[in-house]
């Protein structure tokens, strides 16, 4: 019985930590405020970089997590996303201007001009370059 015990809590570990949609610390959250749904990272404190991107129109938005395969996700007006990196994020939007960011907390710069893609490529050495100056 314990040895059933101890492979169902490293099942469920497993599950936790591959998430819903199969990428490695990625989770799902469908529960969010007003039926938002949120895709999120590793916790903070394992992710040196955290990025949430906010659509104030719709576009999609496509990541790449510490060199991995990029995914693509739509986005709808008022959905979020967010993404912790312990070493890069390769983001690229569809339209630049239909997105608002923030980079570990702080408000991002203009992501890009209005329907063209724009492209952030943020590294450990270089994130604090891509936040708001205001």
């Amino acid at each position: 019985l314990l040895w059933l015990v101890a492979i169902s809590v490293a099942m469920a570990a497993l599950v936790v930590h591959f998430g819903i949609a199969g990428r490695p610390g990625w989770r799902v959250d469908r529960a969010a405020v007003g039926g938002v749904a949120a895709v999120s990272g590793p916790p903070v404190g394992a992710a040196p970089l955290v990025v949430v991107i906010q659509a104030r129109r719709p576009s999609w938005v496509s990541a790449a997590i510490d060199g991995g395969q990029p995914t693509a996700h739509k986005l709808g007006v008022g959905e979020r996303q967010r993404f912790g990196a312990r070493r890069d994020v390769l983001l690229r939007v569809g339209d630049g201007a239909a997105v608002s960011w923030t980079v570990n907390g702080a408000e991002g710069r203009p992501f890009g001009a209005g329907g063209e893609a724009a492209t952030a490529h943020l590294t450990l050495d270089n994130f604090m370059s891509y936040r708001s100056i205001r």
